[in-house]
């Protein structure tokens, strides 16, 4: 059996919702091509329905990719499309309507497993809750649940999970009928997944033909180039990067959109292209005013830096960095440690509070925690004027001090370092 180091989509949903971040088109369509996958291939081929598709029995692990688990409920059907089961199974809260109403069921009970369980992704709350299963099943067999707002979605993902909640089995679609709305998705992350191959092979090609510029005699294995061949050699390398990228159709700022990009109207960049600048790039700003007249500087004049603490802004931006990478990066939990709570609220407080202030006193609120944490101040946490009444519990009694070892601490134990 497969050990799988992640959380489960129930996790997930859970970290989300406590953080107050809807999740991105583009992840919700990524969870559900990838379930797609799954259930085709479990209804398709193997000729298998789950019966207990939930949140908590999906996983993911660390390279976001979606794994089917808990199949101690599945069972094979027939080979007839009409094939029908009768035995009541699953969780309540993501079992169709037949199955609730005691009637005979297909894999389209499958179906509406997975409409309930993209809602939930999308809207971070349970499609049919109540105060009792009685209720619950109400409004399971009604189809009676809030509508998704349309404020955020394209209207092909809101189509999309309103057909797999469809009450009636008749008009509810299968699988097969569902990969084909999302055709049109399927295409365009078949095509990203095909552009971002072409490009990596592309900048390993680069990358060797670089490499071979710098064989030389020498024990090292390279020879040494003057300023100006150097020069020459940066430049050539990027002229021919940037006939690369211009394949693409991108010209000069050639990068690769994401495929989910053009169903929500808002512009979004791969994780692979977003914030990317090769080394070509950087010899090209350096030596591109090659032609000016240098200037001469007294090397007496010059002060060596010796580490970020020498350095103002790199001590301010490595605090926030490891901030922000507690506070949004790590996995999520349900048994969160205390320290790591302590803090999400101080990172969310210095920020959420600054957004609150004038626009003059919000830089100048958050120069100050940071300087306070990075020089252990034994001052008590104020957050800019005073920690918000629901967190004051959280930051009673801390110093600057304690935090700031706490953050070390946490820091080492997840290998940030």
């Amino acid at each position: 059996m497969e050990l799988l180091d992640g959380v489960s989509l129930a996790d997930y949903i859970l970290s989300q919702s406590e953080k107050k971040h809807r999740v991105k088109e583009e992840v919700v369509w990524n969870i559900l091509t990838q379930l797609c996958a799954a259930l085709r291939y479990l209804h398709d081929v193997k000729r298998i329905v789950h019966r207990d598709l939930a949140p908590a029995n999906i996983l993911i692990d660390s390279d976001f990719n979606i794994k089917l688990a808990d199949f101690g409920l599945a069972k094979r059907f027939g080979t007839n499309s009409v094939s029908v089961m009768k035995s009541f199974v699953g969780t309540i809260l993501y079992s169709c309507p037949e199955i609730v109403q005691s009637q005979p069921y297909t894999n389209k009970a499958d179906i509406w497993s997975l409409g309930c369980i993209i809602y939930e992704i999308m809207t971070l709350r349970q499609p049919f809750s109540a105060s009792n299963p009685l209720s619950i099943a109400k409004k399971i067999v009604d189809g009676e649940y809030i509508p998704i707002p349309d404020d955020y979605y394209s209207p092909l993902l809101l189509d999309t999970v309103r057909k797999c909640m469809t009450a009636d089995p008749k008009y509810r679609p299968n699988i097969t009928e569902i990969c084909q709305l999302m055709v049109d998705v399927l295409m365009a992350q078949l095509d990203f997944m095909r552009e971002k191959d072409n490009l990596s092979s592309m900048e390993i090609k680069q990358l060797k033909e670089r490499l071979k510029s710098f064989e030389g005699p020498t024990t090292t294995g390279f020879k040494g180039f003057s300023t100006s061949e150097a020069q020459q050699q940066a430049m050539m390398a990027t002229q021919n990067l940037n006939r690369t990228n211009n394949n693409f159709g991108g010209g000069q700022s050639s990068q690769i959109k994401s495929p989910y990009s053009q169903y929500n109207g808002i512009p979004k960049q791969s994780p692979a292209a977003f914030g990317q600048q090769t080394q070509l790039d950087f010899l090209q700003h350096t030596y591109s005013n090659n032609t000016q007249t240098p200037v001469n500087v007294n090397e007496d004049n010059l002060r060596p830096l010796s580490g970020t603490d020498s350095d103002p802004i790199a001590m301010f931006l490595g605090t926030i960095n490891k901030l922000h990478f507690l506070a949004n990066s790590l996995p999520p939990s349900l048994n969160k440690d205390h320290r790591l709570i302590q803090v999400e609220t101080f990172y969310k407080e210095i920020f959420c509070h600054s957004q609150r202030e004038a626009i003059g006193k919000s830089g100048h609120i958050i120069k100050v925690e940071i300087n306070k944490l990075h020089a252990c101040s034994r001052e008590i946490i104020s957050c800019g004027g005073g920690v918000h009444q629901g967190n004051a519990t959280v930051l009673r009694n801390i110093t600057y001090e304690k935090l700031n070892q706490q953050i070390e601490d946490l820091l080492r134990e997840h290998n940030f370092y």
